[in-house]
């Protein structure tokens, strides 16, 4: 009790709070709810709620205004809540007090983008990519930023970039992972037996890089020849994830299903099936899973009602969901710019 008494005194409640649960989780057998019950000045919040890590880090700030951190923090939780503007200034001051700040340089630019500050993303993404050339998905969303700007050639650049340093993170985490690109489909299939939970970060940034990269390269048949193995790995991070992440990658699956019209191997019912299970595993929630599903299926079937309803559902929707605000904020952008162009299309 002294050591955690000292510590909110000379680092504050955010520090103390963590550094204080993970040392009585660890040094107590029966885990947080009796450190909890021993020490009940504690709050043991959970991370995965961005209103506990927001009340958190505002006292963190309180007692140290300039700590780059935990402004990191609530910026992050503010962005997972759908209050952009008050992210975006908190990922401002945190590039104050830290320029080279990669994770606010990209958190900064997701926001930028959100809102069609296109050139002024990239310039932030362009820095993190620098500051940190090993994280794979910094070099996803430049690339992504670049698309939205029509620079085609250098999202292809960046997409070739994060799928070859999530394949190198792959490789240091998952030995039979290094073999991958030399492999028959067959044999490659046989080493996803071989993962486990322990790996399932780096699965699922891989198989994102990897589905990024299949896309900007969708007229590449070497990148076309791809799309078994990121369907298998998506389907394995599956059977090994925490569950986080499903919608997110049955709408990955939908995309991979639907790259391609039936006549050259797409499966188009089997992306179908996979965008209603994202969109029932989000509750709704996360827009960007009806777009994917109209871009990817009901422009390939030429289905203009399906395609009209579930953009016009996007567009009805309040984008102001936690952990989804973001995303939605872009998926209206998208939402507009498919039904725009739908006349021309169909």
């Amino acid at each position: 009790r002294q050591i955690v008494n000292m510590a909110l005194e000379r680092v504050g409640a955010y520090f103390a709070e963590v550094g204080a649960r993970e040392y009585l989780v660890v040094n107590l057998p029966q885990g947080p709810e009796r450190a909890a019950a021993r020490f009940p000045e504690l709050t043991f919040r959970s991370t995965d709620d961005p209103e506990a890590v927001r009340a958190v880090a505002e006292e963190a700030i309180r007692l140290h205004p300039n700590e780059a951190g935990a402004q990191a923090r609530l910026a992050d939780a503010l962005t997972r809540l759908g209050q952009l503007e008050q992210a975006e200034r908190h990922y401002r001051r945190v590039l104050e007090i830290e320029p080279r700040h990669a994770a606010a340089l990209n958190g900064l630019a997701l926001i930028l983008a959100g809102s069609r500050r296109f050139g002024e993303a990239a310039s932030h993404l362009e820095r993190a990519t620098l500051l940190r050339p090993d994280e794979a998905a910094y070099h996803a969303n430049l690339g992504t930023v670049l698309l939205e700007m029509q620079e085609p050639e250098r999202a292809r650049r960046m997409s070739d970039k994060a799928r070859a340093y999530s394949f190198r993170a792959m490789c240091e985490s998952y030995d039979p992972a290094c073999d991958w690109r030399d492999i028959s489909y067959d044999d490659y299939a046989a080493t996803l037996d071989g993962l486990s939970a322990k790996h399932a970060d780096v699965v699922y940034a891989y198989a994102f890089s990897s589905l990024v990269w299949i896309r900007l390269h969708s007229d590449d048949f070497n990148a076309v020849a791809r799309l078994p193995h990121a369907e298998a790995l998506l389907e394995r991070y599956l059977e090994i994830g925490d569950g986080a992440d499903d919608a997110n990658v049955h709408v990955y699956l939908g995309i991979l299903a639907t790259l391609l019209p039936p006549a050259y191997g797409g499966e188009p019912e089997k992306g179908r099936a996979a965008f209603e299970r994202a969109i029932e595993l989000s509750g709704g929630r996360d827009l960007s899973a009806k777009v994917e599903f109209a871009r990817g299926y009901a422009r390939l079937l030429y289905e203009r009602e399906l395609h009209d309803q579930l953009l016009n559902d996007v567009l009805e929707a309040d984008p102001n969901e936690p952990g989804y605000t973001l995303t939605n904020v872009l998926a209206q952008e998208s939402a507009t710019e498919l039904l725009a162009s739908a006349d021309d299309y169909f």
